[in-house]
């Protein structure tokens, strides 16, 4: 196959249900293109109405970034606990732009990331967020082609839905990404470093829910305890470096941005199973339990597939498709994660010796459903993984000893599966 996806040539033979050599030859063009306009229509939206970075008369758009911006200019102005007072975040964001905003951005993170935040507020608001936007992509790439080992597969990666919201936001959703695909390819060989990958993820713990509980099922004991000294670490040093009043400032404002949420946040933003079915007209509290019962099967399932001899692969593919469900509060930009699953599951397919027509047909609705749907593209995910490795388990040899051996690993990257301990 073209671009070094290919698999080893003592893989199976095709089947008539694979895709077409053609077809898998041109998909990382077709990529490159949409990639391309992803950025042409990005830059196209400068200067206009609701548009990115400034608008007509040269005034800076607020956007998302604007709150990691403005909450590290106050702490490099020495007055951290700014960030954690949303009406006076509101007022430099005011000023920043230099007219009134319909809306500000408040900074819903915890005081360990305000270093990060108050470095590229060094830099003026448009060059911290290029900045920014090219340190968290090349983060991506990075962990992307350690899962492809291909540069084709990079650009694939990054052609998927959440890169255009990625890009109009400066949102951290290439960095999540890269830290739980970082954190399943490290889980091998180097569980230790895997768990300060995803130990790190604990910038935003809504998106860590399952990682415990896929560790606890596998029995990652190392992994466990890695993750949980690296949140201790940075926790007890910024406790010791910025004192324990920020702290106390941090968790009234994850009340004070709940209360925003639920009262003034408009549903439709969110792409999870909770914000889709009240952009259809359901009430918040039956969305909620809708939510949560499916929240908590999808755990059940993560368990259930990191218990078993699945094919590493796959489970680290229904993880990552899982971890967007967890939570209610799930945007547009968090859906790189499910590149990561997607990532995992084409793989596991080619390392199989083929990817099928049908296989490749789920996946394109997955992307299609993104962008109206995360928690309804998730789901459909989780269904393809799972039917991929029921095909798998009945298609190996009785006489095998796993019954379902691991396949082999692609061209460049030996860390492919991950197994009971």
């Amino acid at each position: 196959m073209h671009g070094g996806l290919a698999h080893s040539q003592e893989a199976p033979e095709r089947s008539s249900s694979a895709l077409s050599s053609n077809l898998v030859r041109r998909l990382p063009y077709y990529a490159l293109g949409l990639l391309a306009f992803y950025v042409i229509h990005t830059i196209s939206l400068i200067g206009k109405s609701e548009g990115w970075l400034l608008d007509g008369a040269g005034r800076y758009w607020l956007n998302d970034f604007s709150g990691v911006w403005t909450a590290g200019d106050v702490t490099n102005r020495g007055f951290p606990e700014w960030a954690y007072d949303i009406a006076k975040l509101c007022r430099e964001q005011i000023a920043l732009r230099g007219a009134p905003s319909e809306g500000c951005y408040p900074w819903p993170y915890p005081p360990h990331v305000l270093p990060l935040a108050a470095a590229l507020a060094n830099l003026p608001l448009i060059a911290a967020m290029l900045v920014w936007l090219g340190l968290t992509a090349s983060c991506f790439s990075a962990v992307a082609r350690l899962i492809t080992g291909s540069w084709h597969g990079v650009v694939l990666m990054l052609a998927g839905p959440a890169t255009l919201n990625i890009l109009y936001t400066g949102q951290n959703g290439f960095l999540s990404a890269a830290l739980v695909g970082a954190g399943l390819m490290l889980l091998p060989n180097r569980p230790v470093l895997a768990g300060v990958a995803f130990g790190m993820l604990a910038y935003k713990p809504h998106l860590g829910l399952l990682i415990p509980l896929a560790l606890l099922a596998a029995g990652q004991w190392r992994t466990l305890v890695a993750a949980s000294l690296t949140v201790a670490s940075v926790v007890v040093a910024s406790m010791a470096t910025q004192g324990l009043e920020i702290w106390h400032l941090f968790v009234l404002q994850l009340g004070n941005v709940a209360s925003v949420m639920q009262s003034h946040f408009d549903p439709s933003k969110l792409r999870s199973i909770f914000g889709m079915l009240q952009t259809i007209g359901l009430s918040a509290g039956p969305a909620l339990a809708i939510h949560t019962v499916l929240a908590v099967v999808v755990a059940g399932l993560v368990m259930l597939a990191w218990r078993s001899r699945m094919a590493g692969d796959l489970k680290a593919a229904v993880l990552a498709a899982a971890i967007p469900m967890a939570s209610p509060y799930v945007f547009a930009y968090d859906l790189a994660i499910l590149c990561i699953a997607q990532a995992f599951f084409v793989r596991h397919a080619l390392a199989r010796g083929r990817l099928a027509t049908r296989e490749f047909g789920g996946l394109a609705v997955v992307n299609i459903l993104q962008p109206a749907s995360g928690g309804l593209a998730g789901l459909l995910l989780i269904g393809l993984i799972l039917r991929c490795a029921g095909d798998y388990r009945s298609s190996a040899r009785p006489g095998s000893p796993l019954h379902h051996p691991e396949p082999p690993a692609l061209p460049g990257n030996d860390a492919s599966s991950i197994r009971q301990p």
